[in-house]
């Protein structure tokens, strides 16, 4: 047995540098190998490694001669004839690749990588028919070989036989989830055919596993030595995935060390906005247009800060400076047109629009926007088209979990406003609660459309609410996976007034839509029976899901001017961590649905009062399905589903809006709310 001189036999050192190899450690395996060549020149296991080792660091001319000595040297190894052929074709060589794969097969015809590498040699010279044979016999031999999948679905695609390569794609990521091909392709089939909110979520998570492993690299390069602009790089990254802090701290470093880059000071400001770091961004703003007062972007960053603030006329301006400095960047115009809307200036906000749409029509936060400004105006037909767009463009605080339910539905049909008749519909909640309650009247349209079963997939608050809804034939909880095998057809919620053509003018308001069982009616009506009428609740704090809480919330201490209007008994409709500020500040004020489970029960206790005071959250809709008197505090900007200018609710007839006179003034609609409940509880004693 030969000795290698470092006191090893050759057959150690190669098992060693193997396993080095296979743990990724390639450089101590390239050692290793090089070692052995020098004693025995002829190894063939050391030359085809370091041909293979040659190949992933993308010399293939060089991996090409190494491979190619060791298939001399071991003719019956069919695994080194298929990985020269990976060389060759990796360096351009299909001929030379074709012949060591058809080698490799006749040493072994069962060899489904072989096979597999094959079909991309065939693919890759037009042989479609041979390809799609190559890929069918490879995933026989092995069913769980992704790639050979992937690949088959692509040759289906060049055939123009998109229906059945989805299938493919499909069990493709069924076997390996994060794999950043197969996401992608499966997305350019599903954009094609009109399917752009699941493609945009393969997208994503194809784009979040690439960054991942570029983090990874990154940062291991830095490990090695040390390189301002690869950190930099990092920071961009980790900023992207969304590891704001970590990525804080490599800006931090890159700063320190040259501080007089412009473009790094915004990015960096983008990411302490992204921390809650308001008055440090503004800062690096700040100083980047001092390094570099021409940057677009950086006005349009500032601007947006400055709109967040509550300096509407100062936003303003950077914006126009944005467009004036880069006529094309688009999303000053969307910032433009959404701050020109939030101040009724409609006219100048939809001409902003339309000139950003017909920069860029296929923009989907720039659809997104619109479709934000015309159902803030009204414009059903309009605002509900350009929603759709929600899903490509809304972030993922907000529309997270509905992607994730998208994707685990995978291929089956959406409803796109074909026939119901004798058909079963999932439709699926997507994101805050009181959305849900809004669009859960047309659940009563469906059926009358001959909806033969409707099932809705929601969150366990809403379960039993939905249940009790003569329309809804089952509540299945999103605690637990969709029901598959139990629907033809699925929809997320907030499509369905597009689906079903909903206008302003055409919006019934027929309440109540929401029943009560008679049982548990009479037993909220027990728990309160010893608080004095008038009863009125009251709501101060929005849920998780809403993406305006800070802007909706109000303080439950700056509720003193009504709960001070004498002769009232004011119950508490919160759940939650904020329900503990009534202890906190020893307010008079009962807290009965603290034993309230989901919102049906939150339902029967309203029903029991006689006035209900909320801010923007789910109570009042829920009150407004029930018919209940109520009265909402609105901010200043309103919500698209409250429109402007309007003290009363085309949806729910019983629903009375207090707008902040002033942005961020809820002492003046407070005040308002306690004279005119003054004025209410007088008219009720009287």
């Amino acid at each position: 047995m030969a000795e290698t001189g470092i006191g090893l036999p050759v057959t150690e050192i190669l098992a060693s540098a193997l396993a080095h190899l296979r743990a990724g450690r390639g450089a101590q395996a390239e050692r290793l190998y090089r070692r052995v060549l020098e004693l025995a020149p002829d190894e063939p296991d050391a030359l085809h490694y370091l041909g293979v080792i040659a190949h992933q660091a993308g010399r293939h001319d060089r991996a090409c001669v190494l491979i190619g000595r060791a298939a001399a040297l071991r003719p019956e190894a069919a695994d080194i004839r298929n990985n020269l052929g990976e060389a060759w074709r990796a360096a351009g060589h299909l001929g030379e690749a074709e012949q060591s794969f058809r080698q490799a097969l006749a040493l072994k015809p069962a060899y489904a990588s072989a096979l597999n590498n094959l079909g991309n040699v065939l693919l890759a010279t037009r042989r479609l028919s041979e390809a799609e044979q190559n890929y069918r016999s490879a995933v026989a031999l092995e069913p769980a070989y992704a790639e050979a999948w992937n690949n088959l679905g692509s040759v289906l695609r060049m055939q123009r036989r998109d229906v059945e390569a989805e299938a493919p794609y499909r069990r493709a990521l069924a076997l390996r989830s994060d794999y950043p091909d197969a996401q992608r392709n499966l997305g350019h089939l599903l954009r094609e055919a009109g399917r752009g909110d699941e493609a945009a979520g393969l997208s994503r998570q194809a784009r979040a596993i690439e960054l991942e492993t570029l983090a990874a690299t990154l940062a291991a390069a830095l490990a090695r030595q040390e390189d301002l602009d690869t950190r930099y790089r990092l920071a961009g990254v980790l900023s992207e995935l969304g590891r704001s802090a970590e990525a804080a701290i490599e800006y931090e470093r890159v700063i320190a060390a040259v501080p007089g880059r412009a473009e790094l000071h915004n990015d960096y400001g983008n990411c302490l906005r992204r921390l809650g770091r308001d008055d440090e961004a503004g800062l690096h703003y700040r100083q980047a247009l001092a390094l570099q007062p021409g940057i677009a972007e950086v006005h349009n960053n500032l601007a947006n800060l400055m709109r967040d603030r509550g300096d509407p006329a100062a936003a303003e301006q950077g914006y126009a400076r944005a467009i004036e400095l880069k006529p094309e960047l688009v999303m000053a115009y969307a910032n433009l047109g959404s701050l020109l809307a939030d101040a009724g200036r409609n006219d100048e906000a939809d001409r902003v629009f339309a000139r950003a749409l017909a920069l860029r029509p296929d923009d989907a936060m720039l659809a997104w926007n619109y479709s934000l400004f015309r159902l803030h105006c009204g414009d059903f037909e309009k605002g509900f088209l350009h929603y759709e767009r929600r899903f490509d463009a809304g972030d993922d605080k907000a529309f997270g979990a509905a992607r994730r339910v998208l994707a685990g539905l995978g291929g089956l049909p959406r409803w796109r406003g074909e026939s119901l008749a004798g058909r079963s519909l999932l439709v699926w909640t997507e994101q805050g609660l009181g959305d849900s309650v809004l669009f859960m009247r047309f659940f009563a349209e469906l059926k009358a459309r001959g909806l033969a079963r409707l099932l809705v997939y929601c969150e366990p608050a809403l379960v039993r609410l939905f249940q009790a809804m003569p329309a809804v034939d089952e509540a299945v909880t999103r605690d637990g996976p969709p029901p598959l095998g139990r629907f033809d057809l699925h929809c997320p919620i907030m499509s369905l007034p597009l689906l079903l053509g909903t206008r302003l003018e055409t919006l019934s308001a027929e309440v109540p839509y929401a029943p009560v069982p008679e049982a548990l009616d009479e037993a909220w009506r027990v728990r309160v029976a010893d608080l004095p009428r008038p009863r009125v609740g009251i709501a101060w704090r929005s849920g998780t899901l809403s993406t305006a809480g800070a802007v909706r919330d109000i303080p439950l201490e700056r509720f003193a001017p009504i709960l001070a209007v004498p002769g009232i008994s004011f119950v508490s409709l919160q759940k939650g961590e904020a329900a503990g500020d009534i202890e906190r500040l020893g307010l008079p004020v009962a807290d009965a649905v603290r034993e309230a489970r989901d919102l049906l029960d939150t339902g029967a206790l309203m029903r029991q009062l006689d006035l209900i005071v909320t801010i923007d959250t789910v109570i009042p809709h829920l009150a407004g399905t029930l018919a209940r008197p109520v009265w909402l505090l609105n901010r200043y900007e309103s919500d698209w589903r409250w429109l402007r200018g309007r003290r009363d609710s085309p949806w729910y007839p019983t629903l009375r809006i207090y707008t902040q006179p002033a942005r961020g003034d809820w002492g003046g609609a407070i005040a308002e709310v306690a004279r005119d409940l003054a004025a209410w509880r007088a008219a009720w004693q009287a």
